[in-house]
């Protein structure tokens, strides 16, 4: 599989979020990660399951920026 990002995309839409562009980023490749993994995020509790990884793996990288 592949993950493919749009930088801008990710500039435009982190103020949206409330963080910077670096950390949208990061988190389009967690998630396209998460999903080349096997994750899913089609129903409530899979989004949620998901998303918890998402927020573990993000706090594991920035500790480490």
């Amino acid at each position: 599989g592949e993950i493919l990002v749009c930088a801008p995309i990710a500039a435009e839409r982190a103020g949206e979020f409330g963080h910077d562009t670096t950390t949208e980023l990061a988190l389009y490749a967690i998630h396209g990660l998460l999903h080349l993994s096997g994750h899913d995020d089609t129903t409530a509790g899979k989004e949620k399951r998901m998303a918890a990884a998402q927020e573990k793996i993000l706090s594991a990288v920035l500790k480490i920026s």
